[in-house]
């Protein structure tokens, strides 16, 4: 009995659907000798925390090759070290979870952040300690940081729907970006 092919992208607005889009951030990687990769990286939180107080950081980068995927899977790695805790002394824990993409195309990861109790991680949080963190630890290039709209005033479009974008990350852009 042969099992059904994983959609990636449902995946993603599956799991999505059970967090709360605190922001997302577009982001580069350059290697020496090697093109620039580039991917976004979605800040989250647990619709409904009860004991557990986390960011769930969800990695989709674009990847031409194995070699690429290989290299940003050891640049996202880094999170896991101690240096992320030791640069953001209110992470008690980090949980990356092992990647879901199943494509040559893209690589996908999720990494928790379990956070210290009482810690307000809003937006002064994410923006002036986890980006600059993440930052200078995977020595990702970030821009700005585009937040969840306060009054979201439309649906969003579903991005397993429109297969006009090629990429995985630039599909999820076109959503996040209509969703806010």
């Amino acid at each position: 009995m042969e099992s059904e092919p994983i959609d990636i992208l449902k995946e993603l607005t599956d799991l999505s659907a059970q967090e709360d889009l605190l922001a997302f951030f577009e982001f580069t990687h350059t290697a020496a000798g090697a093109p620039p990769l580039s991917g976004l990286c979605k800040v989250s939180r647990p619709q409904h925390p009860g004991r557990s107080h986390y960011l769930s950081l969800t990695f989709v980068v674009d990847t031409p090759n194995r070699d690429a995927r290989q290299w940003i899977a050891a640049i996202l790695n880094r999170l896991a070290t101690d240096e992320l805790r030791h640069a953001l002394p209110q992470v008690t824990e980090v949980i990356p979870m092992p990647s879901v993409s199943s494509s040559a195309d893209n690589y996908v990861q999720q990494t928790d952040l379990l956070l210290a109790d009482g810690l307000d991680a809003g937006q002064f949080f994410v923006t002036e300690r986890l980006v600059p963190a993440i930052s200078r630890v995977a020595q990702l290039v970030p821009t700005e940081l585009v937040w969840w709209g306060e009054a979201e005033s439309k649906a969003p479009v579903s991005p397993v729907a429109d297969e006009s974008e090629s990429s995985l990350a630039a599909r999820l852009r076109k959503y996040w970006r209509g969703a806010r």
